[in-house]
């Protein structure tokens, strides 16, 4: 069955693009490029186009989805905007450490935030030996034309944290192998109602959000959203947006500051952010002004203990990466996700100043934390453990309260999709079974 462009996402994705000349570039490539994105439901009529296998050897599936390993080669390339950002530096761990366990070849691009650098650096994974591409776009506009560009070059590709609402792998192809991103609303709820109870429910309120457009400083807000109605005597004074890093977080508490100097706590989208309010804070000697985060980065760990820091919600960027590079690994041998699997939900962990020494434990990156190769279905079919929380995502929760813009994949939409995304949540669990966070 022939596919035909989803020509109505890209040329929303391009409008969203605040600069002039990255719209235009990024519109010229969408409609310049001969390759077609999927119609809603039209992967699901034929049944889905076939998956590559990795070059060295053939595979053969199992019941399970699983497929007998052979040597893959090529590069993964892993893509996360810059190094400016603790949490990117994690990331890099992550995959460079799966890669390595793996036996692979890994390099790191790192666009900026620059979405026509993004589709630049994507365009070249192919042709510099590339197999795979994993990474975390600059908003959910690029995720239409970076998984067009890895369907039709034939790179698995895996998306992190942001990806248009309502647009899923199936309505690209077999090569988007999944979307991943942590319970990232429930998460921030839950370092929202810890910050808000530990100035007794009371007070001024400042909310520093990350960059404009993203869904994860969207899910982040909602989050905020969903724990502020909780507490009727915390006044929101101030909400404003910054990019992901320390001296951004920085430069808007300064500004801030000067305008609010009775607030009584700061929730930060970021841990990053956090870092640059809570340089402000110490400064200034402003002990009791309470703050909160997410990511859980290693930087953060010294502050949870006895600082203005009180919790944040830590997603392990190190994890995240490395199971990506797992993933990459898998397809490239001949394992297929379900359906379910091909939206999925990465752990949040509350942490506060009594889980110190399990962040320490799990971001010992001497001790390997991770058995990158136990990951592995396809070099252990029966025993393979994610060795942290996956769950498959329904697009139902995972969007809700996003305008339904485009039409929902028709896989997502058959009767049995309940039964099916059930199915393999049990199955995660089930296979969840060491690893440094399993309580």
């Amino acid at each position: 069955m022939k596919s035909q462009p989803r020509a109505d996402v890209l040329r929303e994705a391009g409008d969203k693009l605040a600069d002039p000349v990255s719209r235009r570039r990024f519109l010229t490539y969408a409609a310049g490029t001969t390759a077609a994105l999927v119609v809603p439901g039209a992967l699901a009529a034929c049944g889905g186009s076939s998956t590559s296998t990795a070059t060295g050897g053939s595979t053969s599936t199992g019941a399970t989805g699983a497929a007998k390993a052979t040597k893959v080669t090529g590069t993964f390339v892993n893509q996360v905007h810059t190094l400016a950002d603790e949490f990117f530096k994690n990331w890099n761990e992550g995959f460079k450490s799966a890669c390595t366990a793996l036996g692979v070849d890994e390099k790191s691009v790192y666009p900026n935030f620059d979405v026509t650098r993004e589709i630049s650096q994507a365009r070249q994974v192919k042709q510099t030996g590339g197999v795979g591409l994993a990474g975390v776009p600059s908003g959910p506009s690029a995720t239409p034309v970076l998984s067009r560009i890895c369907q039709e070059s034939g790179v698995k590709y895996i998306c992190g944290f942001d990806s248009e609402a309502w647009f899923t792998p199936q309505d690209v192809g077999d090569e988007w192998i999944t979307f991943l991103t942590p319970e990232t609303r429930s998460g921030m709820k839950d370092v929202a109602t810890t910050v808000f109870e530990s100035v007794d429910g009371k007070g001024e309120f400042i909310h520093i959000m990350g960059r404009p457009g993203s869904s994860t400083d969207r899910w982040r807000t909602l989050g905020v959203d969903d724990a502020l109605k909780d507490f009727p005597n915390i006044k929101m004074v101030a909400r404003r947006p910054c990019d992901w890093t320390r001296e951004a977080g920085r430069k808007t508490m300064l500004n801030l500051l000067s305008a609010y100097p009775n607030v009584s706590c700061v929730i930060a989208q970021s841990d990053a952010i956090a870092l640059g309010v809570l340089s402000v804070l110490e400064e200034r000697g402003m002990k009791n002004v309470k703050v909160g985060g997410a990511d859980g980065i290693p930087e953060m760990i010294p502050k949870l203990a006895g600082s203005n820091f009180v919790a944040s919600s830590a997603n392990f960027g190190y994890f995240m990466a490395g199971y990506c590079a797992v993933m990459i690994y898998d397809a490239l041998n001949g394992w297929k996700p379900s359906g379910p699997e091909r939206l999925q939900y990465s752990g949040a962990l509350l942490v506060t100043e009594k889980e110190i020494p399990l962040m320490k434990k799990a971001y010992d990156y001497a001790a390997k934390p991770f058995d990158w190769r136990l990951m592995s279905r396809t070099l252990n079919p029966d025993t393979w453990d994610p060795q942290f929380k996956i769950t498959p995502a329904n697009p139902e929760d995972l969007w809700k309260d996003f305008p339904k813009k485009v039409e929902l994949n028709s896989a997502w939409t058959s009767a049995s999709i309940g039964d099916e995304i059930a199915k393999a949540t049990e199955q995660y669990a089930s296979h969840y079974k060491t690893g440094p966070l399993k309580s």
